[in-house]
């Protein structure tokens, strides 16, 4: 073997077989090619050669030297619950962080290509164990949340005017004007005759988008929908927003396709500003047919239409589909079909999952949320690092994370969700949990199945 340009290789690589005696019937080499760890990265353009005689023969192919991955996790904690911190190197044991100010521990694969990180948030009866177990090209930055700071808020008011849009009768006596903050300080008020409508709120003091929407009470589907930017939130503070007839934008179509045997529960449409601060409904229905979603005034880059729609099938399991879009226009969703063979877990404290075999091409992860008396585990296990298996073994890390395991008796609550997405790379930040975190180009499905076990 030698670089293409006739060099040798590097003497950091080294190949086994050197050479190879082969008669006149075909035969069939196993090349294994050892790259040290201090062999530069990089691509390297290498040739097999064959000699007999004054025959010769050759292959190209290329090989690519990659550094050792590094992982870094991040872990918020704006309460400070207090946490603890493990992770595990491909299939190794499984080793501790001390905890740190900047909440960011960070480790080398070496040769390996998967991880393992967990962290033990709060303690007592209040104890979450969050474990994800990963390739570290799906997920080389992991995040876990704990818990985020409770802001104190302020009370804050925003005048809006809609009494030009009454003029053509857009807009009515009776309608109502709704101001929505995304973090669930949003409020509403009653046009009055003369079209000025004052709504009260209680935000965090700060910068910070807003939404408002106006329509007739009752109705899912706003008359007009404006983005407010850089609104300035100050204590007793009063701002002034006039709505215009050239606020009033286009309805979009929602089609949600449901699969064979289940029922729709809802589907909304939410749209979100580009700091996660102002959002809310701009359309929403309980019912199959397609329905109608207000695009909103203003919408910018890094805005986002955020369209979500669950079904339940005859076994009472969810499911679940949400996909982004950047701007306004007409949207589909097609929810996957329930599972059909059922998960199993073993009925101990530490359990194997059986049957994460969930059959789809779009299928990226398992999330695993596990509930006892004063213990909750959420898990989330990527398809690379599951390999082609379908069990799981829930870790037992109750002296390395210093926590007291589910004990016999107890009665566990689960849930196991086959996670979809076309996307590539897989949206691995996303959560149900915090819509906030789906971007433009988001689609991810979560198909889910519920159970019990007692722990023997």
């Amino acid at each position: 073997m030698e670089q293409r340009d006739g060099s040798p290789v590097p003497s950091r690589l080294t190949y086994t077989p050197t050479s190879v005696t082969v008669n006149a019937n075909p035969t069939r080499v196993f090349l294994t090619l050892n790259a040290a760890t201090d062999l530069a990265p990089g691509p390297y353009r290498l040739r097999l050669r064959a000699s007999q005689g004054s025959l010769t023969r050759t292959a190209d192919f290329d090989l690519t030297v990659e550094a050792s991955a590094r992982v870094s996790l991040t872990v918020v904690d704006g309460s400070r619950r207090g946490y603890a911190v493990a992770y595990q190197v491909g299939t190794g044991g499984w080793r501790t962080f001390e905890p740190n100010t900047d909440h960011i521990y960070v480790f080398d694969l070496g040769a390996a290509t998967t991880y393992g990180v967990a962290v033990r948030c709060g303690s007592g009866s209040e104890t979450q164990i969050f474990i994800i177990q990963a390739h570290y090209r799906e997920l080389p930055n992991p995040r876990v949340v704990c818990s985020t700071l409770t802001p104190t808020l302020v009370n804050y008011s925003v005048e809006v005017d809609v009494s030009s849009v009454m003029v053509d009768g857009s807009v009515v006596e009776g309608d109502a004007v709704t101001v929505h903050d995304w973090q669930g300080g949003s409020n509403r008020g009653v046009v009055p005759l003369d079209g000025r409508v004052t709504v009260p709120l209680s935000l965090p003091q700060g910068s910070r988008d807003l939404l408002v929407t106006v329509g007739t009470p009752g109705n899912a589907l706003p008359k007009l929908a404006r983005a407010l930017r850089s609104v300035d939130v100050r204590n007793g503070a009063t701002d002034s927003w006039e709505l215009k007839a050239s606020d009033i934008e286009p309805a979009y179509k929602v089609t949600v396709g449901y699969p064979a045997g289940c029922t729709p529960l809802f589907s909304v449409v939410y749209w979100l500003s580009r700091d996660n601060q102002g959002g809310g409904l701009v359309g929403a229905t309980t019912l199959a047919d397609p329905y109608d979603y207000r695009s909103v005034a203003g919408n910018g880059p890094g805005d986002r239409y955020l369209a979500l729609a669950v079904a339940r099938n005859d076994t009472g399991n969810a499911i679940l589909g949400v996909k982004g879009s950047g701007v306004a226009m007409n949207l589909s969703l097609h929810l996957p079909p329930p599972w059909s063979t059922a998960p199993v877990f073993t009925d101990e404290a530490h359990p194997y999952v059986q049957g994460l075999s969930y059959s789809h091409s779009d299928l990226y992860a398992y999330y695993l949320d596990l509930t006892g008396p004063s213990l909750n585990y959420r898990i989330t296990i990527t398809r690379r690092w599951l390999g082609g298996g379908d069990e799981y073994k829930v870790p037992n890390l109750a002296a390395t994370l210093g926590y007291t395991p589910f004990a016999p008796g107890d009665t566990i609550t689960t849930s196991v969700e086959a996670l979809l997405s076309p996307n590539d790379p897989p949206p691995l930040t996303f959560s149900f949990r915090d819509l906030a975190t789906v971007m433009a180009d988001t689609e991810v499905y979560a198909v889910e199945y519920r159970g019990t076990y007692t722990v023997r």
